[in-house]
């Protein structure tokens, strides 16, 4: 797996310094909708296009730019507008108190745990399937007329206990997805706990690979989980999972947010100015300017080099609202007002601080989402890596 212009990839948070880049995955397969983060550290998916996507699905770098953030090398995806990231709290931010327990499956028993199931269809829907991150038309499939009542069923092993309080589920949008299950959980594999019973589960789609969502209380940790199914939707020759996640609480905190640009022009007495006096944005700490343009990342790239964060192709939403009547840039004929939103990047800028304003519902194919991560990082941890 390559990495933006060598930059060294880490698999985990904790061992990250400035500079250093970690994968994650985003997926967002309907256009216009906010999507969502997952294997972070752990993606080996294909790469989300630099060019851009409305329907993405796989991988993207964050950097670490300082003590707890992290900010994606690409517009991870285009043609949504500012209203919907919000809407989906991906403009501020909303802390993540859970994280996917499992590992991405290339086996069932690699690269660790174990995958087993009831039955499988045939090899090319193998139990760990369900459980591998990709999001297609295979995923697991019981046995060919497998009868319901004897119970399908579909589990994990963890190497140790864990406590999972939340699971998600995509179906394979073939009208085979489960119908009513229980969710369990045992450390023996014979003595099974019911953590979660789901009824009546219908109307899944068929024209895209629908995820919903369960969450329930359990502060006990068990070895192995497993979806215990009765009944499934429509199909009677058998059921199918396209994957399957499981959720642990998240004791960093992290959040997903956009950047922060600036809201104003800079004067000589660094105060905000609504003229342009080509000394850059103000305040002049946002993180656009700070950290994708002006800074080398402790001398592990060069400043504003576009083969590592690809802003000249698209334009990047950012938090900010300008102050109103500042910031008419040369592109644009149009006063600031604060009903706009400023997104930063293209392929003309050349003096800094550059931008577009636009609504907060436009939707444009070469304008879309760049995340920033945050996280709760102690001092110890940066007294070792910075």
């Amino acid at each position: 797996m390559a990495s933006p212009l060598g930059l060294t990839i880490k698999t985990n948070l904790e061992s990250m310094g400035v500079g250093d880049c970690i994968p994650c995955r985003y997926t967002a397969l309907t256009s216009g909708a906010a999507g969502y983060f997952s294997e972070l550290g752990t993606c080996v998916a294909n790469e989300i296009p630099v060019t851009g996507t409305a329907t993405p699905d796989g991988l993207f770098y964050l950097i670490k730019t300082a003590k707890g953030t992290l900010i994606a090398d690409r517009v991870i995806q285009t043609s949504i507008s500012w209203s919907i990231l919000n809407t989906a709290k991906y403009i501020e931010g909303n802390p993540m108190k859970e994280t996917n327990a499992l590992p991405v499956m290339t086996s069932n028993t690699n690269p660790i745990g174990k995958v087993t199931a009831s039955s499988i269809y045939s090899s090319d829907y193998d139990s760990y399937l369900a459980f591998n991150g990709s999001i297609d038309e295979y995923g697991w499939i019981s046995k060919a007329a497998a009868t319901i009542s004897s119970k399908q069923w579909l589990q994990y092993e963890f190497s140790m206990p864990i406590s999972i309080y939340s699971y998600e589920m995509v179906a394979r949008k073939n009208n085979d997805a489960p119908k009513d299950w229980t969710f369990e959980g045992s450390n023996d594999g014979t003595n099974w706990v019911i953590l979660d019973t789901q009824t009546n589960q219908i109307n899944w789609s068929t024209t895209i690979y629908e995820k919903r969502s369960y969450k329930f209380t359990n502060i006990q940790d068990y070895k192995i989980y497993k979806i215990n199914i009765s009944s499934q939707n429509g199909y009677a020759g058998y059921v199918g999972i396209d994957e399957l996640y499981m959720y642990k609480k998240d004791t960093q905190y992290k959040k997903f947010r956009s950047l922060s640009s600036g809201c104003a022009y800079l004067d000589v007495s660094g105060n905000s100015s609504l003229t342009n006096k080509s000394l850059g944005a103000w305040p002049p700490t946002n993180e656009w300017d700070k950290y994708i343009i002006n800074s080398d990342l402790k001398g592990k790239v060069t400043k504003g080099d576009d083969n590592i964060w690809h802003y000249k192709i698209n334009n990047s939403w950012c938090k900010d609202t300008p102050l109103n009547g500042g910031w008419n840039s040369g592109l644009q004929t149009a006063t600031a007002a604060n009903s706009t939103r400023i997104n930063r990047g293209n392929a003309f800028s050349s003096t800094w601080p550059d931008l577009n304003l636009s609504t907060s519902t436009v939707i444009g194919s070469t304008l879309g989402f760049r995340p920033v991560l945050n996280y709760v990082e102690s001092d110890i941890a940066s007294e070792v890596i910075y």
